[in-house]
């Protein structure tokens, strides 16, 4: 049997590929952080510490540009340039677009008249 080889790898699909990477992390991303918020703020209401959910609003980053797969093996021929700008527009743009109202509207919330 033949070794897995990526084969000719065109402009076009590492555009394509960066798109839909860079959508579907979004896309978790600015799930979580809307999750992350919500349960802040309910932690906030019950006087608990908010120190585990600072750390998983800091985790986020890391999860979205970290991961081992960008530096795996399997990508070492690639000239991943083309793929880290289209990737990294799709994340913000994703990111934004789901987490932007929720995180605004929380603001608005935490710093209206207390409790």
């Amino acid at each position: 049997m033949a070794a897995y080889s990526l084969g000719a790898v065109t402009a076009s699909s590492m555009i394509v590929t960066a798109c839909a990477t860079g959508a579907i992390i979004g896309a978790i991303s600015g799930c979580v952080f809307i999750l992350l918020i919500l349960s802040a703020e309910k932690a906030h209401r019950l006087d608990k510490s908010l120190a585990g959910h600072i750390t998983g609003l800091c985790s986020i980053p890391a999860f979205i540009f970290g991961g081992k797969w960008i530096s795996s093996s399997l990508l070492s021929g690639v000239d991943l340039t083309p793929f880290l700008n289209w990737y990294i527009a799709l994340v913000v743009a994703v990111f934004v677009l789901i987490s932007a109202y929720p995180a605004v509207a929380w603001i608005q919330r935490m710093t209206q008249a207390p409790r």
